[in-house]
């Protein structure tokens, strides 16, 4: 099964940030997957983002965002080997 890059937004949502800055209202992050084809790796890395935003730190906000993989890329064998993105980036309203 082919490797695929996943860049997944969520938005939906008001998390307070640190030292009186705006409030965050949306994050981006990638993830790569394993899947037959494009749209089976887009489901698959939704629902890789929705459990780690359900568990671990994340639960701590107690909301849940809207998520919609934005942009889905087929990777070579050695990026999807090789390739381990990990962390969000949040962004303010």
């Amino acid at each position: 099964m082919p490797y695929f890059g996943v860049l997944v937004e969520g938005s939906g949502f008001k998390i307070p940030s640190s030292s009186g800055q705006p409030l965050v209202t949306g994050f981006a992050v990638s993830r790569v997957v394993r899947a037959r084809e494009a749209s089976a790796a887009s489901a698959l890395a939704l629902s890789v983002v929705a459990a780690e935003w359900n568990s671990g730190h994340l639960s701590r906000f107690k909301v849940t965002p809207a998520i919609t993989a934005s942009d889905v890329n087929r990777m070579t064998l050695l990026s999807g080997l090789f390739s381990r993105p990990a962390g969000y980036v949040f962004y303010p309203g």
